[in-house]
This record gives C-alpha cells, sequence and structure tokens, in this order.
C-alpha cells in the first residue's frame, strides 16, 4: 500500500471515528456508554418519581458530553485534513463524510462544513485552482442539495470572514453555466439585499458583459429597486458602470436592443434619456448624429 492509500485510510477512519455512521454502530461492543443512562431505572414508578433536581443534573451531564463530543471531533476532523494535505487528497473524497446534505441555508450548525472548506482552500492554495474545479465543486453541492438551498448557503457563507472571494467564484461560475436558476440567483441575492453594483463584476464576463448577463443584471436591478426605493441605485449610477465598459454610442445601441423586452422598456428608455444628458454635456456633433440614427433610424 502507497504512503498517500494509507494516509487516506487513517484520514478516512479519523472521520468515522467521530461520526454517527462509525465505530460506535458498527461495533457496538466499543461504544462509551453514559454511566447515567447505564443507570436509569427501569421501572416506570421510579421514572416518575425521578426528583427535578435530578432531572437538572442529568441534563448538564448530557450537555456537557454533547459538548465534549464535538470538541474531540474538531480535534479528530483538523488531524484528518492535516494528513489529508500532506498526501495531497483531493477535498470530493471528504465530502461525503460531513453530512452536507443535513446542512440548512444557515451555518450556525454547519462547523464541519466550514472546516471542509477551509481544507478546500488551502487544498487550491497549495495545489493550484485547478485542482478542484469550480464545476466541480459546484456539481458537489448540487448533487446533495436542491439549488435553491445551495443559492441560500453561498449567501450566508459570503458574510464569513474570509470565504467571499470562494463565493463570489462559484457564484459566478452558476450564473454562466446554469441559466435556468438565474431567477433563484436573483431571488437568493435580495433576501440578503445584495446591492446591484457589488453585483455588476460578479456577472460581468472577462470578455464583456453579453446580452444574457446585461438583461438578468438590469431585471435584478428593478427587484432591488423595488424592495429598496428608487433612490437606491439611481439610473445615473447604472450608466456611470457601464461608461466604464463601453463607449456612449456602444451603450445607446445596448439600450436600444434592451428596450424591445416589455419588462425592461421604461427602463431602458429612461437610461438612454440619461445617457442623452451626459451625451449632450461632452460629445461632439458625430456622436449626436450616431445617437439620432441608432433611436430613430434617420441618418442626417
Amino acid at each position: 500500500m502507497s504512503l498517500q492509500c494509507l494516509i487516506l485510510a487513517l484520514g478516512l477512519l479519523i472521520f468515522a471515528a467521530r461520526n454517527n455512521t462509525c465505530l460506535g454502530q458498527s461495533f457496538p461492543s466499543l461504544r462509551v456508554v453514559p454511566h447515567v443512562a447505564a443507570a436509569a431505572p427501569t421501572s416506570s414508578r421510579s421514572l416518575r418519581s425521578t426528583s427535578p433536581t435530578n432531572e437538572t443534573s442529568i441534563g448538564d451531564q448530557d450537555k456537557e458530553e454533547r459538548a465534549q463530543g464535538k470538541r474531540i471531533s474538531a480535534v479528530t476532523e483538523n488531524l484528518a485534513y492535516k494528513l489529508g494535505l500532506k498526501a495531497q487528497i483531493k477535498p470530493e473524497a471528504f465530502f461525503t463524510r460531513i453530512h452536507f446534505s443535513e446542512t440548512v441555508g444557515k451555518l450556525d450548525d454547519s462547523t464541519e462544513f466550514m472546516r471542509w472548506l477551509q481544507y478546500v482552500l488551502k487544498y487550491r492554495n497549495k495545489m493550484g485552482e485547478t485542482s478542484f474545479s469550480d464545476a466541480k465543486f459546484a456539481a458537489l453541492l448540487r448533487n446533495a442539495k436542491p439549488d435553491e438551498e445551495v443559492l441560500e448557503l453561498l449567501q450566508s457563507l459570503r458574510r464569513v470572514d474570509g470565504m467571499k472571494d470562494l463565493v463570489d467564484r462559484l457564484q459566478t461560475y452558476f450564473f454562466k453555466m446554469y441559466p435556468s436558476i438565474h431567477n433563484m440567483m436573483n431571488e437568493a441575492w435580495l433576501n440578503t439585499r445584495q446591492n446591484p453594483r457589488e453585483l455588476f463584476n460578479l456577472v460581468l464576463p472577462p470578455n464583456g458583459f453579453q446580452d444574457q448577463y446585461l438583461i438578468q443584471w438590469l431585471r435584478y436591478t428593478e427587484m432591488y429597486k423595488t424592495a429598496m426605493g428608487v433612490d437606491s441605485f439611481p439610473i445615473y449610477q447604472m450608466n456611470d458602470l457601464f461608461l466604464r465598459h463601453w463607449s456612449i454610442p456602444s451603450l445607446v445601441e445596448r439600450l436600444q436592443s434592451i428596450k424591445k423586452i416589455p419588462d425592461l422598456e421604461k427602463l431602458a428608455e429612461s437610461m438612454q434619456a440619461q445617457v442623452f444628458q451626459v451625451l449632450y454635456a461632452r460629445a461632439t456633433p458625430k456622436d449626436f448624429q450616431h445617437f439620432l440614427y441608432v433611436t430613430t433610424g434617420d441618418e442626417e
């Protein structure tokens, strides 16, 4: 057996030892039975006569035992991950052991998942970003939970120190590869009141906006302003973002095509009107001529 296989086996055994699916169940004779449970009376008369003081004592002891179990669990998991990193064990080898499918959209009770994510970061840092790709990462999450819950979890995770960049990469991948969940992503973003300005770079491909990304982003801005108020993200701020990537004539052309989409027609008209104000302040006569041709079809 190679050293890598030996370390992997040891790491997974450590995971098993702290899991409910392992030594305690597979080998009942090795299970440690709390002395309180072992000494519990069997008759119903004795159970009814248990004093409140004793019940409180038993409850406190159970809590302490659970807390101690969690501390031991953290130590064994950290040891498994340390060994795994040395042996260059891929994150997916540990993923099935963390009960991710039982994790809801909040991170309060997801310490196992958080430790696994820390391992992912360390593994990528050591082996390179492509060693555990965004595609594989996304596939693991989507196979374990419904898309809506995955997106909710990512939004919660984004607020955790050190996780923002990782989550943004994943969200960008989801946005580009799975158009069918765009509406779900909009809802998840809105639930956390994520500002459209912040999302702009997240959904902007390296080679510039494609129409499908532009349309989806504009729809989210409308949802955001409906919830937060018109002044929460004014038209001029939207145009300012676009003008960092396009010239005024190019932006006018894009907006003209957007006006053909019924639910975005009024927004596109408002954006064009604001662009015209900018154009009036700094454009050349040639720019005006192009603007009139794009918006009316008349070229002087």
